[in-house]
Parts: structure tokens; C-alpha cells; sequence
């Protein structure tokens, strides 16, 4: 075999496994909150200072989603988690053994998340009335 034909085997060996690499990283590593995987990124931030407001600094509240309970937080605290993308209901609860019942301190939505966006939703106030605010990007 002449030395012109080995070099021409051992270069297209060399490109198949690099395809092949290039290929299994591209399946396997996929980035979360990707537009094609149906996830969004949702953070919801606690920044009322219960003092503000007469009561404890840590004013801490259950995070409901659409009705179920995702989490409690204090003040300044962070909630993130990556969810299937789709139309959610962010409702804020004073602490309670309860958890998501009777009527929310904050509510907002339905909120549309769409695939690969990232959401971020902030407790905050307004003087001294409590809000809800939200924004969302989106991966184009």
C-alpha cells in the first residue's frame, strides 16, 4: 500500500471520528431552557422587607404554581427552576400550614413561558401596597 493511501485513510478515519464526536456532544450535551427541548427557566425574587409593612423582616411566603405549592421564601430569597414551558399562574401566600389555599397576597396570569425562555418574577413594593411584576425572554 503506498504511503500516499494510508495517510488518505488515516485522514478520513480521523474526520469520521470527529463527526461522530461532534455529533454524540451535540445529542447529548444539550443546553437546558433550549428553544427545542418544550423547558422554560422561571426565578421568582422575594424583596419585600416585611418591617416595611409592619411585620417580620423575613415576611416568609408560599410560591404556588397554577394551585400547587412550589416553595417558600423569605426576603431575598430566590426560587429557580427550570419547568415545562406553558401557562402558569404565579400566586404568593402568606406562610401558612396550608399550603396554596384561600386568597393570595399576590397573584399574576396566566403567564405564558414559552420554550427556551427565561422568566423573572419580583415581589416587591410599591410604597406600601405589594406587586408582582414579570419579565420574559425569549431565545429567538
Amino acid at each position: 500500500m503506498s504511503k500516499f493511501r494510508t495517510t488518505r485513510h488515516v485522514l478520513v478515519l480521523l474526520l469520521v471520528v470527529m463527526l461522530m464526536a461532534t455529533t454524540a456532544s451535540a445529542v447529548f450535551a444539550g443546553n437546558p431552557g433550549e428553544p427545542g427541548d418544550g423547558k422554560a427557566d422561571l426565578t421568582v425574587m422575594h424583596r419585600i422587607d416585611g418591617e416595611k409593612l409592619g411585620l417580620e423582616k423575613a415576611l416568609p411566603v408560599d410560591l404556588c404554581l397554577n394551585g400547587r405549592y412550589a416553595g417558600t421564601l423569605s426576603y431575598g430569597e430566590n426560587w429557580s427552576k427550570q419547568i415545562p414551558a406553558d401557562a402558569y399562574t404565579i400566586q404568593i401566600f402568606l406562610k401558612a400550614e396550608k399550603k396554596c389555599a384561600g386568597d393570595p397576597v399576590l397573584s399574576e396570569g396566566p403567564i405564558k413561558l414559552p420554550p427556551g425562555s427565561k422568566t423573572y418574577a419580583k415581589a416587591g413594593l410599591e410604597g406600601t401596597t405589594p406587586v408582582l411584576k414579570y419579565i420574559i425572554y425569549e431565545k429567538k
